[in-house]
């Protein structure tokens, strides 16, 4: 199993730009230190009252801070961009980050970005799918030419390619069924996303196996998923979850980090596939941050992989 951070670069219009950056280079630092695999962000445009960093050149600065994690995008939204600049963007990432990368594709679903592109859903749709066979194609190939309902390119070729080979993972967000079943036969897995109910995750990933076997292709697909975390900046007792008191245990400090604390705090159900948990930061005895998520595991790389986002309640 490995772990990812998923940063949420998205705060209020309030906040100091000069802030921006330096949070998330220590977000990016601390779980670089503490074992984590990987490292991503998400892609949004048009939020009124709300700025975000964009994607790619913040997630570029950030791999200078990193000497081990991997680095991705969840999700980048390829229908709203076009493929030959997307596939440039990603393949430079990959080159500078010794090509530990991943890619994850979004369709996006708000009307506020589909009208600052002057973008319908139909052709928001035909450029996703487009986009992804473009753009693995420019990864692995030279004199690229394609001819779809969105995009036309002739005999063009990318340099630098990613120094992955043969290229980068790339995983596709979905929802619906439908959805679920495209992201097997396009991508390379399924991002699965942070709102996702158990039960209807075992019947997806079941639908999302059968479909990948039906286009033939070989191995499983990966199947990354990420769990929302938030974070409080006060000690609640008692922990309550699930409406019932919590058990409690603590993982030594050494396996975290040499100063931060963790005390582990899960619901009497922990050993369950759909178990809720809870951290709480004790640094020298006084509590400073409780975080929790809802979790499942998947059983490899991709298949197994989750992702923290954390929030802060002060702020949302």
């Amino acid at each position: 199993m490995k772990f990812a951070v998923q940063l949420n670069p998205q705060v209020s219009i309030d906040k100091p730009a000069p802030s921006l950056m330096p949070t998330l280079i220590e977000q990016v630092r601390v779980a670089d230190a503490t074992g984590f695999h990987a490292f991503s962000m998400g892609e949004h445009y048009n939020i009124p009252g709300l700025q975000r960093l964009h994607q790619v050149p913040a997630l570029a600065r950030l791999c200078a801070e990193v000497k081990n994690c991997a680095v991705g995008t969840a999700v980048t939204l390829l229908g709203l961009r076009h493929p030959v600049t997307v596939a440039n963007e990603l393949a430079s990432l990959d080159v500078i980050n010794n090509g530990k990368s991943f890619a994850a594709f979004g369709l996006g679903y708000r009307d506020d970005e589909l009208n600052a592109f002057q973008l319908t859903k139909s052709q928001r749709f035909h450029r996703f799918v487009e986009g992804i066979e473009i753009i693995k194609r420019l990864w692995m190939e030279d004199h690229v030419s394609f001819e779809g309902k969105e995009f036309q390119i002739k005999d063009v070729t990318l340099d630098p390619k990613p120094s992955q080979k043969p290229r980068p993972p790339v995983w596709i967000a979905a929802n619906s069924d439908t959805a679920v079943e495209r992201a097997a036969k396009i991508g390379d897995g399924w991002i699965i996303g942070p709102h996702s109910a158990i039960d209807e995750l075992e019947r997806q990933v079941d639908l999302c196996r059968k479909a990948w076997s039906a286009a033939a292709k070989a191995g499983e697909p990966d199947l990354p998923i990420i769990r929302e975390t938030f974070a409080w900046s006060s000690s609640i007792e008692p922990f309550i979850l699930n409406g019932s008191k919590t058990k409690r245990w603590l993982i030594p400090r050494s396996s975290v980090g040499p100063s931060i604390g963790w005390q582990r705090i899960a619901s009497s159900s922990a050993r369950s596939k759909s178990a809720s948990i809870k951290l709480r930061n004790t640094n020298n005895g006084s509590p400073r941050t409780i975080c929790w998520s809802d979790s499942i595991g998947l059983p490899g790389w991709g298949r197994s992989t989750f992702w923290r986002r954390c929030g802060s309640s002060a702020k949302r």
